[in-house]
């Protein structure tokens, strides 16, 4: 529209969220701007090709239950109720090889506890279990896991945790950990947003 043409000429951000079956709006694949790497990524449809700038941030709500995108609308506001300190969870760099990744992730827990909330860190080579992390995960508010996506499939087993989860939003920030099936078991454990 012609409103979405001009925010995006006064570097004002949008934002859209798609409410349908990621085959019915499915993403593109683009060349790989990052070298060396995978020769394709997947990208949203709306994301703009080339050096031109991001502006709309987007997100997807789908399951293959329809009535579960209600609930997880329904989370949101249980999420905004929440009383007393926001709790987050970040665990970042378990394997000891991302050094400069922990570094962001500390201080993104400085941050947050200058905010006022509740940090549980385990950074680095910490002994980190699966039983741990496992544990701690269904009490909080947030969770942020900054280290290789094999890690946290292949060590701690995350796919087969069955835990509910308080309506939390879950970070995952590893390379590959945002895709369907992951996200779609954190949506039935009771997240409200998974992002990657």
């Amino acid at each position: 529209s012609q409103e979405c043409a001009a925010r995006r000429r006064a570097n004002v951000g949008l934002a859209l969220i798609a409410v349908a079956d990621p085959r019915g709006i499915p993403q593109l694949k683009r060349e790989n701007p990052a070298k060396g790497k995978d020769e394709q990524i997947d990208v949203e449809p709306w994301v703009p090709e080339g050096d031109e700038l991001i502006t709309l941030t987007s997100g997807r709500l789908f399951h293959t239950d329809r009535a579960v995108v209600s609930l997880m609308l329904a989370r949101l506001r249980i999420l905004d109720r929440t009383q007393g300190q926001p709790k987050i969870l970040i665990a970042s760099n378990p394997g000891d090889g991302l050094p400069l990744l922990e570094t962001f992730s500390r201080n993104t827990g400085r941050e947050l506890e200058n905010a006022g909330w509740k940090v549980v860190g385990r950074y680095g080579k910490t002994n980190l279990t699966a039983k741990e992390l496992r544990d701690l995960l269904p009490e909080q508010d947030a969770f942020l896991w900054e280290g290789h996506y094999r890690t946290l499939i292949d060590t701690y087993e995350f796919p087969k945790w069955t835990e509910p989860l308080r309506p939390s939003v879950m970070f995952l920030q590893s390379c590959l950990a945002l895709n369907v099936e992951e996200a779609a078991l954190l949506f039935n454990r009771g997240a409200v947003s998974v992002v990657g």
